[in-house]
């Protein structure tokens, strides 16, 4: 896991976050007078609430600043548009686990505000016959330039 930043971007990193269990890792930083954290998050298929739980906490003591949270959730927020092929009747447990975790944080799919309709998918599973969109960018929704790119 990285949070890889381009040597000439001028981001000044003041604070880094590691997760002892190796599911996140966040930096914090300033860019043109504004505060930034940006955080890489894995979540495992066993107990992802308690990686969400993990970074919710820590996401609830930072002070008010722009956070954008990116990775593989291994799961999908909507079935129907994250899904093809395979069995995606129902919203699963972990799929679940992410949407409350976002809406207690008030995040939102960057990439669903972006692209509402769009259909595109980031793992293939050929042994299922189905492909996920699992890897996904979250930020608060009253961040709202990031609507704006």
């Amino acid at each position: 896991m990285a949070i890889l930043i381009c040597r000439n971007f001028p981001l000044t990193v003041t604070t880094t976050h590691t997760d002892p269990l190796g599911r996140f890792i966040g930096i914090e930083g300033s860019f043109e007078a504004k505060q930034y954290a940006v955080f890489s998050i894995y979540v495992p298929h066993q107990c992802p609430q308690d990686t969400f739980r993990a970074l919710q906490s820590l996401l609830l003591r930072l002070p008010h600043r722009t956070v954008l949270i990116g990775g593989d959730f291994n799961t999908v927020p909507n079935p129907t548009l994250d899904t093809s092929g395979g069995s995606h009747t129902s919203r699963s447990t972990q799929s679940a686990h992410l949407l409350t975790w976002a809406e207690t944080l008030g995040l939102c799919d960057i990439g669903r505000i972006w692209h509402p309709n769009l259909q595109a998918y980031t793992h293939t599973s050929a042994s299922h016959g189905s492909q996920y969109q699992i890897d996904q960018f979250w930020t608060p929704a009253t961040d709202s330039h990031w609507s704006d790119a």
